[in-house]
């Protein structure tokens, strides 16, 4: 089983390296084909850069295909992860149950035999666990990430003027001139 886990686990990883590096060629690409967009329009060929518009649209597309796949691999691996130390745990409490039952069997102390025969059923009695994660968790970590997201946006890009305010202030500033005159 080990090998067999390593084995898995390497192919997945190779995996991951092959699909991080074509997303990384697709965003390059993406960020050529942009150029190319804004080159068109810089010269007048709309249609030029409509067929440029759809075409990093796919390229968008595809690179969001690449990602989905790199979080289904990372989940995968960290699924592979814990059936492998849930394997090793149980080879583990079999050997000592097994330990333990050599000990029963030359031990001649009754309170020892009494506590082996416990220890023992209780070792091969594997605590079940609900292994899914509820979706309100997924949901609630894709709000948190969202909010963050949000708030980097709102760090990189300026604020957007409020039109009222605009409005206002120019109304305010033509009424001081209109004072100012009189």
């Amino acid at each position: 089983m080990e090998d067999e886990t390593y084995d898995l686990l390497f192919s997945l990883r190779l995996a991951e390296k092959r699909i991080q590096s074509l997303e990384q060629k697709t965003k390059e690409e993406e960020n050529e084909v942009y150029d190319k967009v804004v080159g068109a329009l810089t010269e007048g060929d709309r249609e030029a850069a409509k067929d440029y518009a759809r075409m990093l649209l796919r390229l968008r597309d595809k690179r969001k295909t690449f990602r989905t796949y790199l979080s289904r691999i990372k989940d995968a691996k960290v699924r592979l992860r814990e059936v492998s130390a849930a394997q090793r745990t149980t080879n583990e409490l079999i050997k000592t149950a097994r330990a333990l039952s050599k000990i029963q069997e030359v031990s001649s102390y009754t309170d020892l035999i009494k506590a082996t025969r416990e220890l023992d059923r209780e070792s091969l009695r594997l605590p079940s666990r609900d292994r899914s994660i509820g979706e309100e968790k997924i949901e609630a970590l894709l709000n948190e990430a969202t909010m963050e997201v949000s708030a980097q946006t709102e760090e990189i890009l300026p604020k957007i003027p409020d039109r009222k305010l605009i409005k206002e202030k120019n109304h305010e500033k033509k009424e001081k001139e209109e004072g100012d005159n009189n």
